[in-house]
């Protein structure tokens, strides 16, 4: 009997030879997988109601059936110690998750960067390689659809030893050297990528998104290290799944330093302004609360959807999906539903080119960005053309005042504010502001600048 996939993988060999004292047709190898143990059982009613306020009644049931129960203990510690004070979902979510990745780090020294940034790639909840049962918290992948509830019998796995050839052992009719791993949806767990998300620096103060992008392309390029070949470019290109990362991981950031984290996992360490310095540049009134409600309320605790998920419209999380229409966005993103505000739209798209991004292309896509139901806007590219932002903005005539954040290659962001509204009144009525934020990563910046990350260009570059 193997307590745990992850020892039967290393202990293989072992497992695998039959003792000498055996009796033929009586031997029986049993895998105990983590499904096997019971959840995490709440001591207290008011442990249970907690759970309840924050993800929903129906939705903790789900929650306690697939977390990793040490992990929710260890939130439900912190969530009761703060029990007193008053959040709403969202925020008690960020506020009781944020300081327990250290502690994790601290317990479990075989956590590994590139299986936490694996943890927020979309395509990692489908398939991932058996190490990251050690270096994360990845699930055992053999079962077909959702796999069977925490203490059922089916949870203990009978190895099967093929009579023709009795070295070759499967685990549900699948050879043990080739069994799979995933992460459980976020649908089903959403309080595993709120921990590992660490308030926004999940891989440590001073080491950004782009950093670890980095020692993951130099790692998977030798193949020797299956964490890093999972993490690298697996949700489309290698910057879109790399803006995906920076802008899930970066919303799990308190409010005020959202715009700060983003510069920072894209290698913009100098920007150390709080998201109120920087919109005081250009904003007041009415003006700084809208923009100030739009950034902080589409870019929050997002986590990886597919495009087919269930359970996009919560009260403590939002969703990050990349667009399924080829001719729409690259992706979509929503925060945390809202019982009295409206839930603000986001949208993105990603251009990663060996030459700079042509003004008659970033017109093209700033334009399909700023449609009449998205409130926030992400272009990121490699570089733009030289032009002006503020005139490609007017030329798109989207009959709003439009606030642009422009993050140019290590340095700060620029604020201005482009106003095509035709009667001042307009302002007041929702849906007349948006932001687009404008993201340029560099031309010579790895790996983008690698071709193998490229997007290619093959339409006529006219200007």
């Amino acid at each position: 009997m193997m307590l745990g996939t992850n020892t039967l993988i290393m202990n293989f060999n072992d497992a695998a030879q039959r003792s000498p004292d055996s009796r033929d047709g009586e031997e029986k190898l049993l895998c105990v997988t983590h499904r096997a143990l019971p959840p995490f059982i709440p001591p207290s009613h008011d442990h249970l109601a907690c759970l309840e306020r924050i993800f929903g009644v129906k939705e903790a049931s789900v929650l306690l059936d697939n977390v990793n129960p040490w992990l929710c203990r260890l939130f439900m510690v912190e969530a009761m110690a703060k029990a007193t004070e008053s959040y709403e979902p969202a925020h008690a979510l960020r506020k009781f998750a944020s300081p327990i990745l250290e502690t994790v780090k601290a317990v479990k020294s075989s956590f590994s960067k590139a299986s936490l940034y694996c943890m927020f790639q979309i395509a990692a909840h489908e398939s991932l390689s058996q190490v990251h049962l050690s270096t994360s918290f990845a699930l055992l992948n053999i079962w077909p659809g959702n796999p069977p509830t925490r203490g059922d019998d089916s949870c203990i796995v009978t190895l099967a030893r093929e009579a023709s050839n009795p070295d070759k052992i499967t685990l549900k009719s699948t050879s043990l050297y080739e069994i799979t791993t995933r992460f459980a949806p976020a649908h089903v767990d959403p309080l595993t990528p709120a921990i590992c998300a660490g308030n926004g620096r999940p891989f440590g103060e001073d080491k950004s998104a782009l950093l670890v992008l980095q020692e993951i392309y130099k790692q998977q390029s030798f193949k020797n290290d299956s964490t890093a070949v999972d993490a690298w470019k697996r949700d489309g290109g290698t910057l879109e799944s790399f803006g995906g990362v920076v802008m899930m991981i970066s919303s799990w950031s308190e409010p005020q330093d959202i715009l700060k984290n983003i510069a920072f996992h894209c290698g913009s360490e100098m920007e150390t302004r709080s998201v109120n310095e920087i919109l005081e540049t250009v904003a007041v009134g009415n003006q700084f609360e809208d923009f100030f409600e739009i950034l902080t309320s589409c870019i929050q605790n997002l986590l990886p959807f597919s495009a087919t998920s269930p359970g996009k419209g919560r009260a403590a999380y939002g969703y990050y999906t990349r667009a399924t229409d080829q001719n729409q966005v690259d992706a979509k993103f929503q925060g945390p539903a809202h019982e009295t505000r409206k839930r603000m739209i986001g949208r993105a798209e990603f251009k990663n080119r060996s030459t700079a991004v042509p003004t008659s292309e970033c017109r093209n896509i700033v334009g399909k960005l700023l449609t009449p139901e998205v409130d926030l806007a992400l272009f990121m590219m490699s570089e733009m053309k030289q032009g002006s932002i503020e005139q490609i903005v007017q030329e798109c005539n989207t009959g709003t005042e439009v606030l642009i954040l422009h993050l140019r290659e290590n340095s700060h962001w620029r604020a201005c504010i482009v106003d095509q509204r035709k009667d001042e009144r307009e302002a007041e009525i929702r849906g007349h502001r948006k932001v687009l934020m404008i993201v340029e990563v560099g031309l010579t910046t790895e790996p983008f600048c690698s071709p193998i990350a490229k997007t290619p260009w093959t339409q006529k570059e006219s200007d």
